[in-house]
């Protein structure tokens, strides 16, 4: 698919002002009280026990857990909770359209990063248009991790499944990734194993 120089400046200005304000607001996030409590805990009890008192008490969401915990314990050390708290949300929502537009080059065995990169930020208006609470899904940390690195988790999984050679190293990345996504939400079990 190719554009004119005209049409594609429209179409990035396009997408450029519908994504800027998740963008801007990923820099005036702050955390909610869950993520106080839990950062005190893992600060206090360290990664395994947290990882444990979570999924034993809380959630089953093991991947997810861990990865919200590590976040933690690396935040204490390095002593930028507040300023890696709007990074991390925003690295994640950059993973997010990455793993799309890797997903549609695959998909329609393109080369044009561009045109795949387009119909990645068409998906994700759409999607940003039906989903019902975004605060919850871009910007609470907890949730991003949940869902939105589950469902950038399974847009490379299905192209590392279907349209990658399946060496002993895919093989082995794929059942991690399998691993992985059930872990962040439940509900990710019924996708993968259908």
């Amino acid at each position: 698919m190719m554009f004119s120089r005209n049409t594609l400046i429209f179409l990035i200005s396009i997408f450029a002002a519908a994504f800027l304000p998740f963008i801007f607001l990923c820099f005036f996030n702050y955390p909610s009280s869950d993520d106080y409590l839990s950062f005190v805990y893992v600060r206090s009890n360290g990664i395994a026990e947290s990882v444990k008192m979570y999924y034993t008490i809380l959630t089953g969401r093991y991947f997810s857990i861990f990865i919200v915990c590590a976040f933690y314990s690396i935040a204490v050390k390095v002593g930028l909770y507040g300023w890696w708290y709007k990074i991390v949300i925003f690295l994640n929502l950059c993973f997010l359209a990455g793993s799309l537009t890797y997903l549609f080059s695959r998909l329609f065995r393109s080369n044009s990063i561009i045109s795949s990169a387009i119909l990645a930020f068409s998906m994700l208006l759409f999607f940003n248009s039906v989903l019902l609470n975004i605060s919850e899904f871009y910007f609470w940390l907890q949730g991003t991790v949940c869902y939105v690195l589950s469902i950038s988790l399974m847009c490379i999984f299905f192209s590392l499944l279907y349209f990658e050679v399946h060496t002993i190293a895919i093989r082995i990345l794929l059942f991690l990734m399998a691993i992985m996504i059930s872990g962040s939400v439940e509900t990710s079990i019924s996708i993968l194993f259908a």
